[in-house]
């Protein structure tokens, strides 16, 4: 298979090699929209720079045949209370602490690393939890969708920073409760569209069983999180215009959901690189 993104990594690590040196990366930026580093690199190839950090979101076995060398393992249940839930931590300094141990603090350049198509949106969540706990430059990328040398070998040591802490973007969370209010609401307020979209597969969607369909019926959008992301495991930046055309704007409000809020995470994070403004995941 062929990405544009593995012909970019093939010339960047050449690149690197002859003249010995990385990107040099910057610290100081500050944004009126905190997400406008996702929204503007997602547009582009993926670049390294010198404080870039790796995380790989797949499963141990995953990781062990096969790694990005730079690779730090860092599945999306590293930030979550409970793996059958999908709930963030109760304490986000457990977040804090174990992100800074692997050398992440808000300002760290951040590419995360995962299954793309073949996997469940493991990456795409833990991205969008990054940008929950205060990060603003993070994008995801498949294992399949970078041509560069796998190794077997256990990963290397990570220097970490300083403990910090970050205000959390509780915005991007909505909770049963809000969650059926909005569903037994009406769908406008003022200008904005509240819009649902169920993000799970086909046949989870057309069975309606159990989970948030056990409530009055919800009338969502269905759009499998797949539809969300490219094949190389970046957003689908043509998503702007598929809502576009059903009359959806970047200012509407959109709920997106699944069954432990880690497709619906995924989805979340790409509508985030496609300029959304008002994106909201639903977790139990």
């Amino acid at each position: 298979m062929s990405f544009p993104t593995r012909v970019f990594f093939t010339a960047l690590l050449l690149g690197m090699m002859v003249s010995g040196c990385a990107f040099k990366g910057t610290r100081g930026y500050e944004s009126s929209d905190p997400f406008s580093r996702v929204q503007n690199k997602a547009e582009i190839p993926l670049k390294v720079f010198d404080n870039t950090k790796v995380l790989d979101a797949r499963s141990a076995f995953d990781y062990g045949l096969g790694h990005w060398s730079e690779a730090v393992p860092f599945p999306w249940t590293k930030l979550a209370e409970r793996e059958q839930t999908g709930q963030l931590l109760k304490d986000p300094r457990q977040a804090f602490q174990r992100l800074a141990l692997v050398g992440v603090d808000p300002l760290t350049p951040v590419i995360v690393v995962g299954n793309g198509w073949k996997g469940n949106g493991e990456e795409g969540r833990l991205a969008w939890a990054l940008l929950y706990y205060g990060l603003s430059d993070v994008q995801t990328v498949s294992q399949e969708g970078v041509d560069i040398y796998l190794t077997r070998n256990p990963e290397k040591p990570v220097e970490n920073v300083k403990p910090w802490n970050h205000e959390l973007r509780q915005a991007m969370v909505i909770h049963k409760d809000e969650f059926l209010k909005k569903v037994l609401s009406a769908r406008k307020e003022g200008g904005q569209k509240v819009i649902f979209i169920d993000v799970r597969s086909k046949a989870e969607y057309f069975r309606k069983e159990g989970g948030m369909y056990a409530e009055p019926d919800i009338q969502a959008l269905h759009m499998e999180w797949k539809e969300f992301y490219k094949e190389d495991g970046r957003p689908d930046l043509n998503l702007k215009k598929r809502l576009h055309a059903l009359g959806y704007s970047e200012d509407d409000e959109i709920i997106v959901f699944s069954n432990r809020g880690v497709r619906s995470g995924a989805a979340a994070y790409s509508l985030i690189a496609n300029g959304f403004r008002d994106v909201r995941n639903f977790l139990p």
